[in-house]
């Protein structure tokens, strides 16, 4: 199945986890593959100071269980982005920033996902969301980058349709957050490859992205 895919990562055979159950609420369980958990997230929007300076911000935090996780791994990201609106001028002195931490059995653990928006070139001139990123677990780092165009589709999306995690040069998985999240990590990935793919994939996938997301929704 390749109707709205991000990346093809080794299609012959990469192993596709759809992200179930998770709803549009603020928190719930998740079910993604072999891998579980729970979350609760959240997003806000602020005048700071001045009505023309606007602050987004958006929170998830999870759990996950699964294949080659002793236990659980819990997961709390917040994302945040200010801009600045003077008549038909529209500025972000602060682009969004996306920055996670991570405990297993209650200990804080030498992990991290971060990811930023840039603004590259001609696409970035007229308002991409272009992200760039990278997830350090277990002492595998993964470098993420947003991807904007699925497949079949000659237009680019503002905002993330997915992003794709890469080893090296070596695309290793991907993300799409375009409707109910799905995850592909590439055939024969190592264990800590493919952990590393389904956490960071699940932090891109349940967060409201300040950028795209309905503010005002009511709690679940």
């Amino acid at each position: 199945d390749t109707e709205g895919q991000v990346v093809t990562c080794n299609a012959a055979g990469a192993e596709i986890l759809e992200v179930r159950d998770i709803g549009g609420g603020v928190r719930g369980r998740y079910v993604a593959g072999p891998f579980a958990g729970s979350f609760r997230r959240d997003d806000t929007r602020l005048a700071v100071f001045d009505p023309a300076v606007e602050r987004r911000a958006g929170a998830v935090s999870f759990d996950i269980q699964g294949p080659d996780i002793n236990g659980a791994i819990d997961v709390d990201c917040t994302v945040a982005s200010q801009s600045l609106t003077v008549g038909p001028i529209h500025l972000e002195p602060e682009p969004a920033r996306l920055s996670c931490s991570f405990q297993h059995e209650g200990r804080v653990i030498p992990a991290a996902l971060t990811a930023q928006t840039l603004r590259e070139g001609v696409a970035g001139a007229f308002g991409r969301e272009t992200r760039r990123g990278r997830i350090a677990l277990d002492r595998k780092v993964l470098t993420i980058r947003s991807e904007h165009r699925l497949q079949g589709s000659a237009l680019g999306l503002a905002t993330p349709a997915g992003y794709v995690f890469e080893d090296g040069s070596a695309v290793v998985g991907s993300v799409e957050i375009v409707g109910r999240p799905r995850i592909r990590i590439v055939a024969g990935a190592d264990p800590a490859i493919r952990r590393a793919v389904v956490v960071g994939a699940l932090a891109l996938g349940l967060m409201w992205d300040p950028a795209s997301s309905a503010l005002g929704r009511e709690a679940g």
